[in-house]
């Protein structure tokens, strides 16, 4: 029996071409998180938090960057486009990439209460970045590579592992935001 997670089935050991492009799909996703977090930094009131949201936002445009480096030392011929990606990367990816996009669309100013709202949300999204994808792709790594001894596998390991720590970093300044906003609203601020 099959389980799929990530479009790759448990049972058996994932190929370069599939870890590929399963780096090339979190990279995507990545990139879309990046530009949310910029335009939320762009809209929200609350001028405290704005630094905290571009730090997020320039550290998942670095994730994006090094997964699709990741996916091109893992295969140079694996490709793969954003409908593909829906597809192989499955139901939690599509639902935080169609929700990072649409913040990353949006038009209208962001108050205090909203943005409380929101990064709740988001919090979320990084929990997903940190216990799902990385955890499944350093996993699969692994399994390619199960005694060492591959240097390139290993180095993309250690990417993965930092990329890692940021995301654990983000969840750190996330509920630093919520305490200021929730201080900023005891205060009286809208």
């Amino acid at each position: 029996m099959y389980t799929r997670r990530g479009g790759v089935p448990l049972s058996q050991a994932p190929t370069r071409d599939e870890l590929a492009k399963c780096a090339q799909c979190y990279s995507i996703l990545e990139d879309a998180v990046a530009k949310a977090y910029r335009r939320l930094a762009l809209l929200t009131v609350v001028r405290e938090v704005k630094p905290l949201l571009l730090y997020i936002s320039y550290d998942s445009h670095k994730h994006s960057r090094v997964l699709r480096q990741i996916a091109r030392i893992l295969s140079a011929k694996a490709k793969i486009d954003l409908e593909a990606c829906r597809k192989h990367a499955g139901e939690a990816w599509r639902r935080v990439f169609e929700s990072a996009l649409a913040m990353a669309s949006r038009k209208e100013r962001v108050m205090a209460r909203e943005l409380l709202s929101i990064i709740n949300d988001v919090e979320r999204i990084e929990s997903f970045a940190g216990e799902e994808y990385l955890a499944s792709m350093s996993s699969r790594i692994l399994q390619l590579a199960p005694y060492g001894g591959n240097k390139e596998l290993e180095l993309c390991k250690a990417a993965l592992e930092l990329i890692a720590e940021d995301e654990e970093r983000h969840i750190s300044i996330l509920r630093k935001i919520k305490e200021i906003l929730i201080n900023e609203e005891g205060r009286g601020g809208s």
